[in-house]
């Protein structure tokens, strides 16, 4: 790949690829993982002399330049600080990733029928009853049932389910809190 070896192994980490394998296989899961993203047009690859430059894309794929959102012109929001500092970003399963990314992508409460998953959000029934279960057990999400009248069906009525954030991902919650007064809390609360 041409990079120092400080680098690579810093990426390798990064990527999670050191786990389970051999420092050497690393540096190689490095470039692979790297042309995965460039392939996908989510990074860009340029070489500088005999190193290897990463340049971050737009993540929509279009192979245009990140350019950091604007408030009011590029809708984004904002994950709580606990998904790093409470190390979600290692323990949550995939669909509970997901799920979470869709529960605070919706403006509101997200009603999500598991049969409509798949048209909605392209993800299975399955894969996101497991996501809203494991959010539920871990109270990052909260769900909210409501019966209403439908005629078609057997009893007459139909359940429905909708689910929003909840303790720190719920609005309000530490998204609104900078680094710095989050590693200050820390500091303190362990004084």
């Amino acid at each position: 790949m041409g990079v120092r070896s400080g680098a690579a192994l810093f990426w390798a980490r990064a990527f999670g690829i050191t786990e389970t394998a051999e420092l050497a296989s690393a540096k190689a899961g490095v470039s692979k993982v790297t042309k995965r993203l460039a392939d996908l047009k989510l990074i860009g690859r340029e070489r500088v002399g005999r190193k290897s430059k990463l340049v971050l894309l737009r993540e929509d794929g279009s192979d245009d330049p990140y350019t950091r959102p604007q408030t009011n012109t590029d809708p984004y929001f904002k994950l709580s600080y606990d998904y790093w500092t409470k190390a979600y970003f290692d323990t949550l399963s995939l669909p509970a990733k997901a799920l979470l990314l869709i529960v605070l992508s919706r403006p509101n409460e997200l009603y999500l029928p598991l049969e409509q998953a798949k048209p909605w959000y392209g993800i299975s029934a399955d894969t996101a009853q497991r996501g809203l279960a494991e959010l539920r057990d871990k109270d990052l999400v909260a769900a909210r049932t409501e019966w209403v009248q439908e005629a078609r069906s057997e009893t007459g009525w139909i359940e429905k389910r909708f689910y929003t954030p909840a303790g720190n991902f719920a609005a309000g919650g530490a998204t609104v809190t900078s680094l710095s007064t989050a590693r200050r809390n820390k500091r303190e609360a362990s004084a």
